[in-house]
């Protein structure tokens, strides 16, 4: 039999030639087809294989499925922000049987990197547990979920920005005792009386939440930016925020981060500000000027954070005096 001719049929009845030419093919054992998107999803499929030199000798396959497959990827859209260094989610739906798939990353159209060789299509989302800090910022990028039995059934995301999530220097605050309160009798009464306070080790930032770091936070997370008077973005600590808002961008870097941040405690911040000695202001007893701490007329607007290095606390930290008010967790 040296050529053979292919037919589909469903519960019975002929439906179509494959190629749907009708052309016979050679008889090697084996023809790829695509199949038709526009047949009816059905599970009583049956391919005939005949002979072009006697019609009767012939041979039918067991029944088979046809279904429709597709996948639709859902998020990340036109509106989304990644951090590189930060978790990311890819969430699709998808039609028809399909195991798993494969997500990858593509920037400009072209492929970068595979983020998952195959996860189960069923969870329809996976977290892609820290995007790639090598990647270049761009708006440009886009993700694939794939089919991994084939790679023909798949969808592209909407384009999307990957940013770098400007790095937050941390400064020890070690273990031990200090004394907590006014005890130059200057304050409110509610800061009396002076008493002595344990704090085991922690970390604060070495400067104050710039602009830059908050409004990559609002890019990622789809939170509205606060204003900032006309004083400047960038490397401006961040202004107009709420207790809610700064709240919600420590539990953001908590939950991609791993680690706990959070605010200060009062005690935290007043030892961080003050150190063990008792001094009167972050630097030591020395009245504030302009050198120091940007305070009262001498700039009125908001400087660049560690626009005062001679300012600094006992712990190297920066603007504990001047600049802005600054939110504690209590």
């Amino acid at each position: 039999m040296s050529n053979v001719k292919i037919d589909l049929y469903k519960g019975g009845t002929f439906i179509l030639h494959i190629p749907e030419t009708g052309e016979s093919i050679e008889n090697d054992g084996s023809y790829k087809w695509i199949v038709n998107p526009s047949l009816e999803d059905g599970t009583d499929y049956k391919v005939r294989f005949s002979s072009t030199d006697d019609s009767t000798v012939y041979g039918e396959s067991d029944a088979f499925s046809i279904e429709e497959k597709s996948i639709t990827v859902t998020e990340p859209t036109s509106s989304t922000t990644w951090a590189k260094g930060f978790s990311a989610t890819v969430e699709w739906d998808y039609m028809g049987t399909i195991d798993n798939v494969k997500i990858d990353l593509y920037k400009g159209g072209t492929f970068n990197q595979t983020i998952k060789d195959s996860t189960p299509a069923a969870d329809k989302s996976y977290t892609w547990d820290s995007v790639d800090p090598n990647l270049e910022d761009g708006t440009d990028y886009t993700v694939r979920v794939s089919l991994v039995d084939t790679l023909d059934v798949y969808d592209d995301s909407e384009q999307f920005k990957i940013i770098s999530f400007p790095e937050i220097e941390w400064v020890q605050v070690p273990a031990g005792y200090f004394e907590m309160g006014d005890n130059f009798n200057e304050g409110a009464g509610h800061e009396l009386p002076v008493h002595t306070v344990y704090l085991d080790t922690y970390y604060m930032s070495k400067y104050e939440v710039t602009f830059e770091q908050y409004d990559a936070f609002c890019d990622v997370t789809g939170r509205s930016k606060p204003s900032d008077y006309d004083w400047g973005r960038g490397d401006r600590p961040v202004i107009w925020v709420s207790w809610n808002d700064t709240k919600a961008f420590c539990d953001w870097l908590s939950a991609r981060t791993g680690e706990n941040i959070h605010l200060p405690t009062e005690a935290q911040w007043e030892k961080a500000a003050r150190g063990t000695d008792q001094r009167r202001f972050p630097w030591g007893d020395r009245s504030p000027d302009s050198s120091l701490a940007n305070y009262g007329e001498n700039n009125m607007k908001t400087m660049p954070v560690g626009s005062y290095p001679l300012g600094v606390s006992p712990y190297g930290i920066h603007d504990m005096a001047g600049n802005v008010h600054e939110w504690c967790s209590d």
